[in-house]
């Protein structure tokens, strides 16, 4: 897969799954390839219980976004678990030290963050 060169958005998408149902990384792999996507769709996985889980590489371009795109799943649809709330901010925290600058799209409340 091709490396990104440089990255200046992250976006935090969600599975559209119902919120109680924990869906793993390797559910999401295959409904990933079952849509046609080699590999996993998104660079980072949350699951309910806040555990962080590298998808696709997480320096490589992103699947169907922006070549300076970084992409974050989390499991659920609406009422996201404080284990995934955590999970996020320590993962977002790591992300902006490694990308200084890097904007924050949160795709699951229509929100921006810089």
């Amino acid at each position: 897969m091709k490396k990104r060169t440089n990255t200046e958005i992250i976006y935090i998408t969600h599975s559209d799954t119902p919120d109680h149902l924990d869906i793993t990384p390797t559910q999401v792999f295959t409904q990933n390839s079952q849509d046609g996507v080699l590999g996993f769709k998104d660079h980072y996985i949350i699951t309910l219980d806040g555990k962080i889980h590298i998808g696709r590489d997480p320096e490589s371009l992103g699947f169907d976004v922006e070549p300076t795109a970084i992409t974050i799943l989390l499991i659920g649809r609406n009422n996201f678990t404080d284990h995934q709330d955590d999970g996020l901010k320590k993962l977002l925290t790591e992300l902006k030290q490694t990308y200084k600058g890097v904007k924050v799209c949160d795709l699951t409340s229509n929100r921006t963050d810089e």
